[in-house]
């Protein structure tokens, strides 16, 4: 029998629904956020520590253990601050509570058990075994039994973790020894403890980690920490390395801030050896006291104080030239804000260095090292109210009765604490420039020592950054802004006739005839820009 195979065939129905496959679209990724708030918090094992003590004749000693458990995930760790209530003193006492009628049966005066009376550190057993009237009627404390018994200060860091940190435990102990001159009664002391969150650190880089190495404490502004322009010293420059090619490559360079406003500058160490700003001094000179002019936050001598007597013009330029340096010392005080005109673009040799965006900068924004700054005249530049108060009796004038007055006659000026105008140099001396010059700057960077001419004009564009911000000069008319540049330093003009100054001299930069010259001056009331150089 011939047998026959059927076969059962399943067939696959597609149903179109007028899609083609090319035209399927796929959802996009959908992201999962999570956003990690920070934390920092401080609890306490006990809001009443209590101690009973019975007093002997010999003294006897207790003391009482309490727990400050901080917390936080911020990268950079915590530190935790004790302070004592009510007992801002450095020598902060326990005061009485609800016992102030009681006065001691001896002495007749109101029960306080004070701090150590000295700087002592004890254990735990000197402290009890002591007879010193030092410690015998006293109170002190330790952190975690390590720095043992000691004078109890009214603030202090008592531990810090520079790493983020759970339930991370700073034991207090409090400890006294009593004997029967104290009187009975409740001694009482209240402790607030804050715990603060590190900074980041600044930027790391040769200047800011030479800063650091140097133990200088950074400051925060607008969320980022930057060490403090005043912080500066001859120490710190030197252990940064000095750069050996005219290029942006390998100059050390990092942002400082001026404490006096909180402006922030670009500093670099350049090839001179020296450490200058690279950015023009922009700080607003005020009168309201709000800003302190010494020698801790300007560039003045150990116990001088200077109180200006005009502040910054913002935009108004009227009686710029109403100071006469002979007759009217209460004349314009000079400076002016870069708002008070509009120069364009700024440039060297036919190159924009700086964006139109930055001519309105502000110095605290960091953004531009062409930031055009104020404006300052000689006494201004120098923190005076008067610059004949100045004049050196021992100068010895040429035939016609004048004389130069040199930086070391002229040790002060408005920049930073810690940084200085440059040196000046005597107008026609072209060889041997003195050191922390603008002159002396430019011979590392194609400077031809031998006369005025510039090598190479791109230097400007480079590690210097000198924009030709231009100058004020007589009344309110600006000059050369975009093409010129007029720099103070430290050279002066003096009438050994009239006992005055009576020109200023500053570096002076010519982009139409590619030169820089330092014979360059003026009456003291011109308007020049500030480069300073660190001390």
């Amino acid at each position: 029998m011939k047998r026959s195979y059927k076969y059962l065939v399943f067939g696959i129905a597609t149903l179109s629904c007028g899609l083609a496959s090319s035209a399927l679209v796929a959802a996009d990724d959908t992201q999962f956020t999570v956003t990690v708030n920070p934390y920092l918090n401080v609890t306490l094992s006990g809001s009443d520590i209590h101690l009973p003590i019975t007093p002997t004749s010999a003294g006897t000693y207790g003391d009482t253990y309490f727990t400050a458990t901080a917390s936080t995930n911020n990268a950079y760790g915590y530190k935790l601050n004790l302070t004592i209530k009510d007992g801002s003193a450095a020598n902060a006492n326990l005061t009485t509570d609800l016992k102030s009628n009681v006065t001691n049966v001896n002495t007749g005066v109101a029960p306080v058990i004070p701090t150590f009376s000295t700087n002592d550190v004890l254990t735990a057993a000197q402290f009890s075994a002591s007879t010193s009237t030092d410690h015998i009627n006293h109170w002190a404390m330790s952190i975690n039994d390590t720095d043992h018994y000691q004078k109890v200060l009214s603030e202090s860091t008592i531990a810090t973790n520079d790493s983020p940190a759970i339930d991370d435990p700073t034991t207090i102990n409090l400890a006294t020894k009593l004997d029967l001159l104290t009187s009975p009664g409740s001694y009482s002391a209240y402790f607030n403890f804050a715990v603060v969150a590190n900074p980041v650190p600044p930027e790391s880089n040769p200047i800011n980690d030479a800063m650091g190495n140097a133990g200088k404490q950074p400051v925060m502004i607008n969320n980022k920490s930057y060490y403090k322009m005043q912080d500066m010293t001859d120490a710190i420059c030197g252990a940064v390395t000095t750069p050996t090619a005219a290029n942006n490559n390998d100059t050390p360079e990092a942002q400082l801030v001026d404490i006096r406003d909180g402006k922030i500058y670009w500093v670099a160490k350049l090839e001179d050896g020296n450490c200058w700003m690279t950015q023009n001094l922009d700080h607003d000179i005020v009168t309201d006291g709000s800003v302190t002019y010494n020698s801790t936050t300007t560039d003045l001598p150990t116990g001088v104080t200077w109180t200006p007597e005009r502040g910054t013009y913002a935009s108004n330029v009227t009686h710029w030239n109403d100071y006469d340096a002979n007759t009217n010392p209460d004349g314009v005080n000079g400076y002016l804000h870069p708002e008070s005109y509009d120069p364009g673009d700024l440039y060297w040799n036919g190159v924009v260095v700086n964006d139109s965006d930055d001519d309105d900068a502000t110095a605290s924004s960091g953004d531009s090292h062409y930031h055009l700054g104020n404006y300052y005249n000689s006494i201004a530049a120098i923190a005076v109210n008067d610059i004949n108060t100045l004049y050196p009796s021992d100068i010895t004038p040429d035939d016609d009765g004048y004389a130069w007055v040199d930086s070391d006659r002229i040790n002060q000026s408005i920049c930073p604490a810690g940084w200085k105008l440059p040196q000046g140099l005597k107008p026609g001396v072209w060889t041997n420039p003195p050191d922390k010059s603008i002159f002396r700057l430019a011979s590392f960077y194609g400077w031809d020592e031998n006369n005025t001419y510039v090598v190479n004009p791109n230097i400007w564009e480079r590690s210097i950054k000198l924009p030709l911000t231009g100058s004020y000069r007589g009344g309110d008319k600006k000059l050369g802004a975009g093409s010129l540049g007029w720099f103070h330093d430290t050279t002066f003009v003096v009438s050994h006739t009239y006992h005055q100054f009576s020109e200023a001299y500053g570096t002076f930069i010519d982009s139409y005839n590619d030169w820089v010259s330092v014979n360059d001056y003026g009456p003291l009331d011109t308007g020049r820009s500030i480069r300073c150089v660190a001390r």
